[in-house]
């Protein structure tokens, strides 16, 4: 025999033996603890906590009544109940379990359980039968909530409350709270079980048959601190400490900001997998030589890598932490939490991630024995009240059929969790039922939207979908978007079609406003005001200077001015000429000026322009046919990342641009724009040329008003300006100077990332917000969004763009 077991066990693979050997290790410790555990009478008392049950009474005392200090559930009951029958099994269970009776008190500044004589268990049924259908279930709802988040009092009890809603002749609401600090999910099966045995027995005459409980859970907790010596302390906390240094913070991405309040609103939303995807999950799990527990957790982990790009992820996970069979019985808080840390660096497959979870599920469950109290304790993390320590999101295996059971032959009980209060940003439930695996996200209401927890499930349904096809395959590549997502991915990554409205060369669509307004006022600065018609012949005498002193299409000349109304004019002239302008900032560093002119390989600079050009005939515009695909310009980027680098705008594309931000945002004739930006930041066109091809007027800032928050500040308001574009710092820089906004502004935000709580308060401060994104080589803005309530978005793609995010 010992032969056979030799080969047999030969025949595992390393995986598989070490999970033999973790059981027979958890068997021999289950055989120690039951011989050390003594029972202790009631009087005795008071008694101590338990590690877990201290940790959630100091929590009691920070937000007392905080319903995500409740355990609720909710079963519904199909068939003829015997209500008598049913209050007295639970009647029996009070008297049964001393955790049912047991409160908490403060003895000598420290807290203490006490068992007290059994409290009278009332089911108080409410008949809603004579109530209209929508009336009936409106009810209902009210009364659940009730339930579930009306605050216990530990001091006096019960900690549990029971109640019956009747629907239905044969259909029936059973409605359960209790609070945590006596009880676990193991416990709330325990008492399904024992109901089902006693109410069936009840039916037939009988008392039904439990068996004895050698101990209660306050002997538990006696034991807990007499075996959790220092010692053992110092060796448990040496492994956490090590395993958990420096450990980061998950950055979900949230529909809304934090608000620093621990009493959040839980939710739920879920998802049946299919029996076929269930059976190629544990399909996987034994080829590989791991749990199913494993295989669902790598892929939580997988996808909480693809929703952060973060590698260093930890994730909780309860632990049963019933070490005897005598334990398994006890209705009481047992769980303890285990902070499974995973590296995902590296990009590996998902079959090399298994390997990774494995490994630190094994390593942790050796370690499950110290309390994850005494972790936190130690390791004494930063602590925010609306956020967990040491973990933001957990994960919850349950391997059970659920109570879905027939009472006495006659009613049918399905059971499930209600939704009450959460610690957590996030918790996925798997629960594992005959032939099915249900999936559920638990999320805090108050950071998450309901539609994006849906899709999560569906990324993680799709994830999953993978897996079993390909676990070879990188978790960076592997599909997570639903077919629906992709769709409608597909469809919002195409801008606008371009209609047939115009040339796509710039200058030529200024010409064409400037005939139709000459009068109209194109540039203002100060006192002085350029119409269009003027700005056209300045352009103009510029562009025929320019061409007799050689210059032509195909050439690059540096501009080297200050933002004045002259700059405009010499732009234009550069574009009439055929050539393309290089932006030289006067305010930049001499270094960098002298690169940008020697990579470009300018020629010529214009620093100046000749005072005869101002005033004079408008000779027209010069005959040099300038193809939509030759350069408008060559700007250089910032180098923040390295060596600027120019990068080239033909003028299709700059038109195109301009064509969809007078679409969207939108720019009309009547809109004076306030221009703040040096013309070496890409934004700038916009800012210069957009009213221009509108019929609009361009309110020009000089350098010492762009970076002087008071004077723009004046400019802004004084000047009715009607479309203003910066960046998020000069909005902040704005709002710290004391500017509150007006009506009738629009706030053009880009070049930075909108953090969704500033968003918030600039959108007071204006009629519209719009978010705009897109780097130099997509011709500035490549998509754009009017910021609403929820995520701040980079928007839709303008108009003949597609694009991938």
């Amino acid at each position: 025999m010992t032969d056979e077991l030799s080969r047999r066990l030969a025949k595992l693979s390393p995986a598989k033996r070490k999970l033999l050997e973790r059981k027979l290790q958890e068997k021999q410790r289950a055989a120690g603890i039951a011989k050390v555990i003594r029972p202790l009478k009631p009087e005795d008392g008071p008694f101590p906590l338990s590690f877990s049950q201290e940790r959630f009474w100091f929590m009691e005392q920070l937000e007392p009544g905080n319903p995500a200090h409740h355990i609720p559930g909710v079963a519904r009951l199909k068939g003829k109940l015997d209500v008598e029958a049913f209050e007295r099994v639970f009647q029996r269970l009070a008297r049964r379990h001393e955790t049912l009776h047991t409160v908490f008190d403060v003895v000598d500044d420290q807290p203490v359980q006490r068992v007290v004589p059994p409290f009278e268990i009332k089911l108080d049924p409410v008949d809603l039968r004579g109530l209209p259908a929508a009336e009936r279930e409106n009810e209902r709802v009210r009364l659940v909530e009730q339930e579930v988040l009306t605050p216990f009092d530990l001091r006096t009890g019960p900690l549990i409350r029971l109640r019956l809603i009747r629907l239905g002749d044969e259909d029936w609401e059973f409605v359960s709270c209790v609070h945590h600090i006596v009880a676990d999910g193991l416990s709330v099966q325990i008492t399904g079980a024992e109901l089902g045995v006693c109410y069936a027995a009840l039916l037939q005459g009988e008392e039904g048959e439990l068996p004895p409980l050698p101990i209660q859970y306050k002997d538990y907790a006696v034991w807990q601190r007499e075996w959790l010596t220092e010692e053992r302390l110092e060796d448990g906390l040496a492994y956490w400490a090590e395993r958990l240094a420096g450990l980061p913070v998950l950055a979900l991405p949230t529909d809304h900001a934090r608000g620093g309040d621990w009493r959040s609103l839980g939710r739920r939303e879920g998802l049946d997998l299919s029996e076929a995807l269930t059976a190629a999950l544990r399909k996987l799990a034994r080829d590989e030589g791991v749990t199913l527990f494993m295989v669902l957790l790598a892929a939580f982990k997988a996808l909480l890598f693809r929703w952060t790009g973060q590698t260093d992820l930890a994730v909780g996970s309860p632990v049963g932490n019933r070490g005897s069979a005598e334990l398994e019985s006890i209705f009481g808080f047992f769980v303890n939490t285990l902070v499974l840390r995973t590296d995902l660096g590296g990009e590996p497959s998902f079959r090399e991630l298994l390997r990774r979870v494995r490994d630190v599920s094994l390593e942790a469950q050796d370690h499950q024995d110290f309390p994850f109290e005494k972790i936190v304790d130690a390791l004494q993390p930063e602590r925010q009240l609306d956020m967990n320590p040491l973990f933001q999101v957990m994960f919850n295996f349950v391997d059970f059929q659920g109570y879905k059971q027939v009472l006495g032959g006659e009613v049918e009980m399905e059971y499930n969790l209600a939704q009450a209060g959460t610690l957590l940003d996030l918790t996925l439930y798997a629960t594992v039922l005959s032939e099915a695996i249900r999936i559920d996200f638990e999320y805090n209401a108050d950071l998450f939207e309901p539609a994006t927890v849906r899709r999560f499930l569906g990324h993680l349904e799709t994830l999953l979908h993978a897996v079993v096809e390909d676990p070879g395959r990188s978790i960076a590549t592997l599909p997570i978007l639903t077919g629906e997502e992709r769709q409608s991915l597909a469809a919002w990554s195409r801008g606008p079609r371009r209609g047939d409205d115009g040339a796509l060369v710039l200058h030529r669509r200024f010409e064409e406003m400037a005939r139709r307004a000459p009068e109209a006022v194109a540039l203002r600065q100060d006192e002085e005001r350029v119409t269009y018609g003027e700005v056209e012949a300045r352009s103009n005498r510029l562009a025929h200077q320019l061409i007799a002193d050689g210059v032509g299409p195909g050439d690059l000349v540096g501009v080297k001015l200050e933002r004045t109304p002259d700059l405009v004019c010499a732009l234009l002239g550069m574009l009439k000429s055929g050539a393309a302008y290089v932006p030289l900032d006067p305010e930049f560093p001499a270094e960098r000026l002298d690169f940008m002119r020697e990579d470009a390989g300018l020629e010529r600079v214009l620093t100046q322009l000749d005072s005869d050009l101002r005033d004079g005939e408008d000779p027209g515009p010069p005959e040099v046919d300038v193809d939509p695909d030759a350069l408008a310009y060559v700007i250089y980027t910032s180098g923040s990342t390295g060596q600027p680098k120019g990068v080239r705008i033909r003028h299709r594309s700059v038109v195109n641009f301009l064509e969809s931000m007078l679409r969207e945002p939108g720019i009309a004739a009547d809109d004076v724009l306030l221009a703040v930006t040096t013309l070496s930041f890409d934004i700038a066109v916009l800012e210069l040329f957009g009213p221009l091809l509108a019929g609009g007027s361009v309110l020009m800032a000089s350098a010492d008003d762009a970076s002087d928050p008071a004077r723009l500040r004046r400019l802004v308001d004084d000047e009715r300006v009607t479309v203003m574009q910066a960046t998020p710092a000069t909005w902040r820089m704005l709002r710290i100077a004391g500017w509150r906004g007006r009506r009738g502004l629009r706030i053009l935000c880009g070049g930075e990332a909108l953090p969704r709580d500033f968003a918030e308060e600039l959108a007071s401060c204006g009629d519209e917000l719009w978010n705009l994104y897109g780097p130099t080589e997509t011709t500035i803005w490549s998509t754009c969004d009017r910021v609403a309530p929820g995520p701040v978005t980079i928007g839709r793609p303008i108009q003949a763009t597609t694009t991938y995010v």
